[in-house]
């Protein structure tokens, strides 16, 4: 990013550099004359776009005196992001949105996404040992490391078609949260990892938009072209640094921030049973995000943990299953217990067709058929009934309908 978009004019500039000598001069033989310089010089190199700017403010509070003013035609804000239109091609070779939630947890970490055409994928790294292990929680086996599971397939695969979507404008998008600490350790390793990428691969890095830490927001400002940031909502609003109303605003770090996540039950409703008024404020909250040049992407919505291999193991029939046997399909959506509104496909549907409507950009799922199908569709999607008869009465559920049933086999001999 060049200087001069983050600055103001040269007139401006030596205007307000000798206002700051006038005013160190004036108070340099008092016991805020430190203070006070320190205060202007953080503001003055903020104004002007500086990339070295100090960011403590009084009491070392950052938050207020280590960002930009409100905009100005000097310092324009983000341009506003249109709402995504769905327009319905059941035959697309990928499904702009579709963002494989816990990549990693899927039998095929990155294949079974773009199988599926995913556009975007996540994937929590752990910095152990030397790697970039990819895992949820600390004390869960690595599923493979950043490197072996997302790096080196999509490079091949770039070689290998010319592009990881042939036609395809928009890059494919890697989120990727660090889950170790210190994470500064693991970021250093990520960008390694990630410098030959091929072009239309960018990262999407986990940041804090209501940090004071110095690092955390030089680490924002000065990242490769290939990374863009995503950082979480602060008490389900725009975080001040990113919001063009807010004399926070920080221009330079919201031109490399480029998606708000939130928490479903904290931004959206606290059950899975949307409500009139929950809809229409989610649908305003969209729109403000937008309009401040961010993306939105909310996890966490009724969609069920499990995925379909879950099934195809024959765990809930309570050991190994032999009709289901390999499902190559991963993804579909997978039987769910009545009573259970997290994860009841009619709950599922419902928040699927309000992210749509809203226009939210990125709908994370753990069941990659079924959210690539209701996007291809746009909701209108031709399905079987709904499953909701209760389990048998042996206590074993049975399948889903929407599953493919196991072929007869050969006849008994009489």
């Amino acid at each position: 990013m060049e200087s001069h978009d983050r600055g103001a004019g040269s007139i401006e500039y030596i205007a307000v550099v000798l206002l700051i000598a006038a005013i160190a001069a004036a108070v340099s033989t008092s016991d805020v004359g430190a203070t006070v310089v320190r205060g202007c010089a953080a503001a003055i190199c903020r104004v002007t776009g500086d990339g070295a700017c100090p960011l403590n403010g009084p009491d070392g509070d950052r938050r207020q005196t280590g960002t930009l003013a409100a905009p100005s035609p000097t310092r324009p804000t983000k341009p506003p992001i249109p709402k995504p239109v769905c327009r319905r091609n059941p035959n697309a070779s990928w499904v702009d949105r579709l963002n494989a939630h816990n990549d990693y947890q899927n039998r095929r970490p990155l294949t079974d996404s773009l199988n599926n055409g995913a556009t975007s994928v996540e994937a929590d790294v752990w910095w152990e040992d030397g790697e970039l292990k990819l895992k949820h929680d600390q004390d869960t086996a690595k599923v493979g490391t950043l490197r072996d599971k997302y790096v080196d397939p999509l490079i091949e695969r770039a070689r290998r078609q010319g592009a990881i979507y042939p036609g395809r404008t928009e890059p494919f998008q890697i989120f990727i949260e660090v889950k170790s600490k210190p994470k500064s350790a693991a970021y250093d390793e990520i960008l390694k990892e990630i410098a030959d990428l091929p072009p239309g691969v960018q990262v999407v890095l986990a940041t804090d938009a209501t940090t004071g830490d110095e690092a955390e927001l030089r680490k924002v400002v000065d990242a490769p072209p290939n990374v863009t940031f995503s950082t979480d909502f602060d008490d389900c609003r725009i975080p001040p640094r990113l919001d063009p109303g807010s004399p926070h605003y920080d221009h330079a770090y919201a031109q490399r921030v480029s998606v708000l996540n939130g928490s479903f039950k904290e931004c959206v409703s606290p059950n899975a049973n949307l409500n009139a008024d929950e809809k229409a404020a989610f649908t305003r909250l969209v729109q403000e995000v937008h309009d401040a040049g961010l993306k939105v992407r909310i996890w966490g919505g009724p969609d069920g943990e499990f995925r379909s291999d879950w099934l195809a193991s024959g765990k809930p029939f309570g050991g190994d299953n032999p009709f289901m046997g390999d499902n190559d399909s991963n993804g579909d959506f997978t039987y769910c217990p009545p009573g259970l509104d997290d994860c009841a496909r009619a709950n599922h549907i419902g928040w699927m067709d309000l992210q749509l409507q809203a226009g939210a950009d990125y709908l994370p799922t753990n069941h990659l058929t079924t959210g690539a199908e209701h996007l291809k569709y746009c909701g209108d999607v031709p399905r079987p009934p709904v499953y909701t008869t209760p389990p048998p009465p042996t206590g074993k559920p049975a399948p889903p309908t929407h599953l493919p049933s196991p072929s007869a086999g050969p006849a008994p001999r009489r």
